[in-house]
């Protein structure tokens, strides 16, 4: 919508998200429709949350700040959802903002509301994601103003830059007011999102934790931990708490709640760590206990071969191998204790477990955000784009090239009807000349027609194509636990995955002739 916007079109704008739209619309028209424009804002925005962190380093603490920073740095789902060019970067780069302007005025000073006023109206106006830290961050300033002395309270002006940020932000400067309605429908949709069936909500808990494996295994130990250290802490681990339940009530498919989670997480967990640092947990005491941490990881990493041969192959001997490591790991575990004293092989194991999950965290991060060997399915939205998208691009460039010399000068006609209209008028903006029409004309048809697979259309002297272009298939459709483990490894489909949309390629038979005219 926002490539559509930049042409002059004037899009209805029944979809996405406000602040995106009017980010986007502002770099097409002055810098052109590409790929890289298109994640340009998303992926600054990602950029920028460590450094905001940073910026409430004075209420966080200068330690915490920093590891929070890195942790965030390597979130997959944040990372995922920023190189896709969803606007959820947004929505976090608002609430470390508003963090940062929170530190502001627990130290007395008026400014920070001017900060917290323009996060609040960013968030509102960057989708789903935005909806998923409101609660939270909403916590962190009631429990954090309430105990606060001095409390300074937001001046008229404060108010003024709420307006000015919403209005503008989200009316693309004001010329599309109707694009604010777009945070209404977010709202119904972030809502709507919660569920009670216990299938979504265990597939929730399981998403939360492959995703972040890192910050969600330290953001656990960090919300006990903050609990029983009361103050700050204690605030930190009740907004993760309300965050990560929000990202779990929501099930798997809501990717964005998951990455707000990571966010929240992410500041228990770097206040555990720093403490665990600082008591001396997180360095090694002796040669045994470096021996320790050497022979769990061996036998973690003889698991996890275990479990990706499994997956591969579905053979049962693979499990076998798989018990058996998690058995001897057992059992050496009771023998150091014997040698070596429980605080030690303690340390062992956390420094065994942030080694193992930090590892297991690089591996989600390369199979959600970096990985684009298709076909990847790594579900981070409810619908994904199958490679025949690609391919129908390829074939129409092949046949613009054979007749025209250039890979986008034939004339092509959509029928609109399908679910993926928007995606191939974005692959096929280009084009020199594509057009939209509800129906084909008798006399002149274009060369190359686009249809939804369902449309019947006889056209003669045409030859047509189909090609697959939407899946929604999930990992409860596996037929086997390999298969599932499969998936979870490599997120990769353990099958060629069903289609849900496809499109029919129509090409009149003069572009197939091999000369040239």
């Amino acid at each position: 919508r926002a490539w559509q916007q930049a042409q002059g079109l004037h899009p209805a704008l029944d979809a996405g998200q406000p602040l995106l739209f009017t980010l986007q619309s502002l770099t097409f028209f002055v810098a052109g429709a590409t790929d890289a424009s298109a994640r340009f804002w998303p992926v600054t925005a990602a950029g920028l949350i460590p450094l905001a962190l940073y910026a409430a380093r004075s209420w966080l603490g200068r330690w915490p700040a920093l590891v929070a920073a890195a942790l965030i740095t390597l979130s997959p789902a944040i990372n995922a959802l920023a190189r896709r060019g969803d606007s959820a970067a947004f929505a976090l780069l608002a609430a470390a903002a508003a963090l940062a302007g929170l530190a502001m005025l627990v130290e007395g000073r008026q400014g920070g509301w001017k900060i917290v006023v323009a996060a609040a109206a960013t968030l509102l106006l960057s989708g789903p994601a935005g909806f998923s830290a409101l609660p939270p961050l909403a916590l962190i300033f009631l429990l954090t103003l309430r105990s606060a002395k001095p409390r300074p309270a937001p001046a008229a002006d404060d108010w003024m830059t709420f307006a000015v940020t919403l209005i503008l932000g989200g009316t693309l400067f004001m010329m599309r007011f109707d694009a604010l309605g777009l945070a209404a429908i977010n709202l119904t949709h972030w809502l709507s999102a919660f569920t009670l069936a216990p299938t979504p909500l265990l597939e929730g808990f399981i998403r939360l934790a492959v995703d972040e494996p890192l910050i969600s295994a330290c953001g656990l130990m960090g919300v006990v931990w903050g609990l029983r250290a009361g103050g700050t802490y204690r605030t930190l681990a009740l907004a993760a708490m309300l965050a990560g339940l929000i990202a779990i009530f929501q099930g798997p498919e809501f990717t964005a709640s998951r990455a707000a989670a990571a966010l929240f997480l992410a500041l228990p967990a770097a206040a555990l760590l720093v403490h665990l640092a600082r008591k001396g947990d997180l360095s090694f005491h002796s040669v045994e206990e470096i021996l320790y941490v050497a022979m769990l990881t061996l036998l973690a990493f003889l698991s996890a071969y275990a479990l990706a041969s499994f997956a591969h192959t579905g053979q049962f001997d693979r499990l076998m191998i798989f018990g058996a490591s998690m058995l001897l790991a057992l059992i050496m575990t009771g023998v150091f204790i014997f040698f070596i004293g429980w605080r030690e092989v303690r340390s062992g194991l956390l420094i065994a477990a942030l080694i193992l999950t930090t590892l297991f965290g690089l591996g989600s991060l390369w199979s959600l955000g970096f990985n684009h060997t298709l076909p990847t399915l790594a579900r981070a939205y409810p619908t994904e784009a199958l490679p025949d998208v690609k391919n129908l691009v390829r074939v129409y460039g092949d046949l613009s090239q054979q007749q025209r010399g250039d890979r986008w000068a034939v004339t092509v006609a959509l029928l609109p009807g399908s679910q993926s209209d928007e995606l191939i008028q974005w692959y096929f903006r280009q084009a020199e000349d594509m057009q939209i029409v509800d129906a084909i004309p008798d006399d002149g048809p274009p060369p190359i027609i686009m249809a939804p697979a369902e449309r019947e259309l006889v056209l003669d002297g045409y030859a047509g194509q189909r090609f697959e272009m939407l899946t929604d298939w999930d990992v409860t459709d596996v037929a086997t636990t390999n298969q599932a483990i499969y998936w979870l490894l490599f997120r990769r489909a353990p099958f060629p995955p069903p289609s849900v949309d496809a499109v029919n390629l129509w090409v009149n038979l003069d572009l197939l002739s091999l000369t040239q005219p």
